[in-house]
């Protein structure tokens, strides 16, 4: 790719705005990163929310197992309230380890 050579002339009226020419040599600056580093890691992500269910599931029927009077809103609303989350989203896991332990 040709790149633009650099301008002569006046500065950049904004003292701000690098001039095309500084901008190149960070791009060619190999300890810049450009272009080398950042974004999601390789691989879909998959494994990782998997294991966050899993590990959610398991903690819902341990809290189902010690509270066993109690409705899945109370349960889901304790365990929001230790272990962080909506109590929507725990009422989901409570029925999801409800559908497990039944099977």
């Amino acid at each position: 790719m040709a790149r633009p050579g650099p301008r002569r002339g006046a500065a950049h009226p904004h003292p701000r705005v690098p001039h095309p020419a500084q901008l190149w040599e960070w791009v060619d600056n190999p300890v810049s990163g450009f272009g080398t580093k950042g974004g999601r890691p390789s691989g879909s992500g998959v494994k990782t929310s998997e294991a966050k269910a899993a590990a959610r599931i398991r903690l819902a029927v341990e809290a189902l197992a010690a509270m066993p009077g109690q409705k899945a809103g109370e349960v889901a609303a304790a365990l929001a309230e230790r272990h962080g989350q909506s109590v929507d989203t725990w009422k989901r896991v409570i029925t999801q380890a409800r559908k497990q332990a039944q099977q």
